[in-house]
């Protein structure tokens, strides 16, 4: 299919050059670095090739990444609206509130950065870190689009974002990285690291949208105040957006324009819990929106409105940032072509939260830019500004701290590593209520909105009062123990904890958000309803050896067929035969159960199964095999899986599969095989590595023989093997986790580990409708 004909799934008939170009770089299978401005179709130039080329030049898996939710949702409704015309590909968004693929088993998958660096590390954000390597191993090897990298920490996002790329460059995987203004020098150095990477720049001429947008700028030396808003807005009478610096400039700011004038004012800040954010979404759409009509509306905004919000002003006034900031919310102007006006003002009280010698650098060169503010003169003052910044930051050694907090993240399992590894993270959770120390249990519904540590200790020593540091410990629904600690002074705020102020001291409403330092009304604690288990279909009653069958025809029929263009890669990566890499995959499928097959698991296992069975009318639930197998009893074969009528522990058995194992694949295939042994011994739990005393029964050997054989394994050394069937005390396997610095070995466990994963939940599903249920359930719980 030629990129003229492919272009029209996204009823695109004449393509701009950038995307052409786009085309033909992923077709080679070389890594892009495409730099559009806004409305240009970057997305498209992405999606429309990764529809053609998937499972040729391209990875069979798109996972595109952005920086808000907001971004997402709007890209997926574009997506899907595509494929729905088109394809049968399926896309999901992937976030906190919208978690619709948690095991990133979709074929397109818009998500939020934290949710792609986060499961890379082995400790999703959505999923928790039981099962964090079924999706690490798809994060590892998709084609990964990291778009709008221009705002992303550059000290940790977008160092972990570098990271990634560079592994699945290594490994011979396309990515594209999206940019507007990230400056020049920055995109030297990338081309520097990236030797293979394609730089592609849009020309703006070649955009209507764009050839036909004229936003003046004026830079003024006026501080931001309701008579300099009203009297710039009131030229036009049109749609005015104001950006302030803080949430408390911009809710003070709403509280004057309110009263001095009858034009409709909305406010918008971070402050907000989520419904009510989702409301003014809505009502910012209709007001600016594409199609909304011309009126008499201002907004006053924080830097809220930079990114994610599908808006355009006529008149825009700002208070002074740095360039890369100011650019981002001068895309708010004159958004879909036309004429616009851009005001800065440069008197502020404080340059904060932004860093000082960026604003004054803006503040200089900002009134040389003459003439319209076009694309090339924004490109212009970000590589003046942040160019050298910028160079330095991408010097390789930059990377270590994001590396740490990744290590560590992969190595504990601890999400708050990952987020640390994406941004810095100084936040606390904040709610607001009457009578903060006689909350009981209800606490732990409160509404909480995060402010940064340094927000709430500038309010202590301002308000000179007290707050509520609360902690629960729940053991259940009904039960929970709470803990009160006054906190009264900056040092006394920790991290990561929940504070509740007195409405003396605070407030929140649905026009305002969370106000600090006025008295307020409180928050409402909302009883979240307890999450349900699904009724998934009860287990079958199913042999040791049927349900290996069942996984091993899943792994073939399958997850090696969609994982194929990533075998072939990981194969090559690693300097492993394919057909070794494929024998690894598959005498791990074939063994992750066997664990089950000791003494103490088919004791307890056979009890359960025949307590159920006994209660009336179950028996006529099985089907002719099952009864088979119930009437063969305990000494006629090794149960897998069973049904039960209650929660059945049993003792660990897949740390026991892979110490039974271990030995045998590390002495034949090296770290290779390490790296097969961990992903038998994680298929419940990522990280486990407790072996319990155990003794395999009878005949165990030659089940796994038998099975072996069936399935043309047989070159293993079985005297060897039969060596392990008992141990007398606890144990452990000698690593807990791949180890995420040695790069190549952490490729294959978390691609085995994937593989084993998928089989062994589709042979328990009944197919790969059991993958599927699994993330719907997921998406609604």
């Amino acid at each position: 299919m030629g990129f003229r004909q492919a272009f029209q799934i996204a009823d695109i008939p004449n393509p701009y050059p950038h995307q052409i170009q786009t085309f033909e770089a992923l077709q080679e299978g070389r890594p892009v670095l495409l730099v559009a401005p806004t409305g240009s179709g970057k997305s498209e130039a992405v999606f429309v090739p990764f529809l053609t080329l998937r499972s040729k030049s391209l990875p069979s898996r798109l996972i595109y990444s952005l920086p808000m939710r907001a971004l997402v949702n709007d890209l997926h409704r574009r997506f899907s609206s595509m494929v729905q015309r088109n394809s049968p590909v399926r896309v999901a968004a992937q976030h906190g509130k919208r978690p619709e693929s948690v095991l990133f088993y979709a074929d397109a998958v818009v998500a939020t950065l934290d949710q792609v660096i986060s499961s890379y590390a082995c400790c999703p954000l959505t999923l928790g870190p039981r099962h964090g390597n079924i999706p690490a191993g798809a994060v590892a090897t998709s084609f990964i689009v990291f778009d709008e990298v221009h705002t992303y920490d550059p000290e940790r996002g977008l160092q972990s974002s570098l990271t990634l790329a560079q592994r699945l460059h290594r490994m011979g995987f396309p990515f594209v990285f999206m940019t507007a203004t990230l400056p020049k020098k920055a995109r030297d150095a990338l081309k520097e690291r990236f030797p293979r990477l394609k730089e592609i720049v849009a020309e703006e001429a070649d955009i209507p949208v764009r050839a036909q947008r004229q936003v003046t700028l004026e830079v003024i030396p006026d501080s931001l105040s309701a008579d300099l808003v009203m009297d710039y807005h009131g030229r036009g009478k049109g749609r005015t957006l104001v950006v302030c610096n803080t949430v408390p400039r911009a809710q003070e700011l709403y509280t004057h324009l309110q009263t001095a004038s009858s034009t409709t004012v909305h406010l918008l800040h971070s402050r907000f819990l989520d419904e009510d954010r989702d409301s003014k979404d809505k009502q910012l759409t209709e007001a600016f929106g594409k199609q909304a009509p011309a009126s008499d509306v201002i907004l006053v905004a924080t830097q809220v409105v930079e990114v994610g919000l599908d808006i355009s002003a006529d008149l825009l006034i700002s208070e002074v940032a740095p360039v890369d900031a100011v650019i981002q919310r001068a895309g708010r102007c004159a958004r879909w072509g036309g004429k616009g006006t851009l005001v800065v003002s440069t008197t502020v009280e404080h340059t904060a939260p932004y860093d000082g010698e960026l604003v004054e650098a803006t503040v200089e060169e900002l009134p040389r830019v003459t003439g319209d503010l076009t694309w090339a003169k924004e490109r212009g003052l970000v590589d003046g500004i942040l160019g050298e910044r910028y160079l330095k930051l991408l010097d390789i050694g930059s990377a270590s701290r994001a590396m740490y907090f990744l290590s560590k993240a992969a190595f504990y399992g601890n999400s708050r590593d990952a987020a640390q590894a994406i941004r810095e993270n100084d936040s606390v959770d904040v709610s607001v209520h009457p009578d903060p120390e006689g909350l009981g249990a209800e606490a732990r519904w409160l509404p909480r909105i995060p402010v940064s540590k340094g927000v709430l200790g500038r309010f202590l020593e301002e308000r000179r009062t007290v707050i509520e540091e609360l902690e629960t410990e729940t053991a259940d629904d009904s039960h929970s123990r709470l803990t009160v600690r006054d906190v009264s002074a900056r040092a006394e705020i920790r991290l990561g904890r929940f504070y509740v102020i007195s409405t003396h001291d605070a407030g929140y409403t649905a026009e305002t958000g969370l106000v600090l330092g006025e008295p307020g009304q409180g928050m409402v604690p909302s009883v979240v309803a307890k999450r349900e288990r699904p009724q998934w279909a009860r287990p079958r009653l199913e042999s040791f050896a049927e349900h290996a069958g069942k996984a091993m025809k899943y792994l073939e029929e399958i997850v090696i067929p969609k994982e194929g263009f990533a075998l072939d890669r990981l194969a090559d990566y690693v300097s492993l035969p394919k057909e070794d890499l494929l024998t690894l995959a598959r005498i791990a499928v074939l063994s992750h159960d066997l664990g089950k097959l000791t003494e103490g698991w088919q004791r307890d296992a056979w009890k359960y199964a025949k307590e159920w069975a006994v209660v009336p009318g179950n028996s006529e639930l099985l089907d002719n095999q099952e009864r088979e197998l119930l009437e063969k009893g305990e000494g006629g074969t090794f149960l897998a899986r069973f049904p039960a009528n209650r929660h059945a522990p049993l003792p660990a058995h897949a740390t026991v599969s892979a110490y039974l194992m271990a030995d045998f694949l590390q002495k034949k295939w090296g770290d290779w095989g390490l790296a097969a042994a961990l992903a038998i011994g994680h298929h419940h739990v990522v990280r486990a590595q407790e072996v319990p005393p155990h003794r395999m029964a009878d005949t165990w050997l030659e089940q796994l023989q038998s099975l072996c054989a069936a399935f043309g394994h047989q070159d293993i050394p079985w005297e060897e093997l039969a060596k392990a069937r008992c141990q007398a005390s606890p144990t452990c396997f000698p690593v807990s986790m791949a180890p995420l610095d040695k790069e190549k070995v952490y490729a294959a466990y978390v691609v085995l580990a994937r593989f084993v994963c998928l089989a062994d939940r589709m042979g328990a599903g009944g197919g790969e409708n059991a993958i599927l249920d699994y993330e719907i359930w997921r998406a609604h719980t």
